[in-house]
């Protein structure tokens, strides 16, 4: 990746400069350790171009906060990139870098990349080390929670596997403990019965 330029998602933890998470309380906060998959995209010698905008707290299919305002899609700019890694990817739909590094619990990865018509991977918990891809001021620990990863953003397809090949691997604090590159046994054999809601409870979507 020596010379790759590449963009992180403001969620991660990197030295010099501010993590906000899209929190005003947060502007200022600066870490003082780089998030580990940050680590290894310079360890790579990718060149890090800067940072991309989130929506408040990463909760929301938009990319809107109060301290760098709206991202606009690349595409029509009275839509939205999406969210949460928007930012991300209305970065790489308009040329601005060849990768990203996004994060993912319910569609922030593969949301945007729809939106934006680039490519996003949600790898499977555990493939990838998240260690300081925390909210501000929380402590970065070498922890995996439960559907929540980090993945990445690509142009092309193939680019995915760039970053990926990059980002897979366990975190250097545990050692490798009780890592493991294979699926887990499946949780059911066979699903009796399947329950669908057909009630649409989300607010309406806007454009923008």
């Amino acid at each position: 990746m020596l010379g790759v330029p590449v963009t992180v998602k403001d969620s991660y933890n990197m030295v010099g400069l501010p993590t906000t998470w899209g929190m005003p309380q947060h502007r200022d906060f600066v870490p003082s350790e780089d998030a580990v998959q940050v680590s290894r995209l310079k360890a790579a010698g990718a060149v890090v171009l800067g940072k991309t905008n989130v929506p408040l707290g990463l909760q929301d299919i938009q990319t809107f906060n109060e301290i760098f305002g709206t991202t606009n899609n690349p595409w029509d700019h009275d839509r939205t990139p999406g969210g949460s890694s928007g930012g991300s990817a209305a970065a790489l739909a308009s040329g601005f870098g060849a990768l990203s590094l996004g994060s993912d619990l319910a569609g922030s990865l593969r949301t945007p990349a729809h939106f934006c018509g680039i490519h996003a991977h949600k790898p499977t918990v555990g493939l990838a080390a998240t260690r300081g891809m925390v909210p501000p001021t929380e402590q970065a620990l070498p922890t995996d929670l439960d559907l929540a990863v980090v993945g990445p953003m690509a142009r092309t397809a193939r680019d995915l596997t760039l970053l990926l090949d990059v980002m897979a691997g366990p975190d250097p604090l545990t050692h490798g403990q009780a890592h493991t590159l294979a699926l887990p046994p499946a949780r059911h054999e066979h699903i009796g019965r399947a329950h669908v809601s057909t009630a649409v409870t989300l607010a309406p979507l806007m454009p923008a």
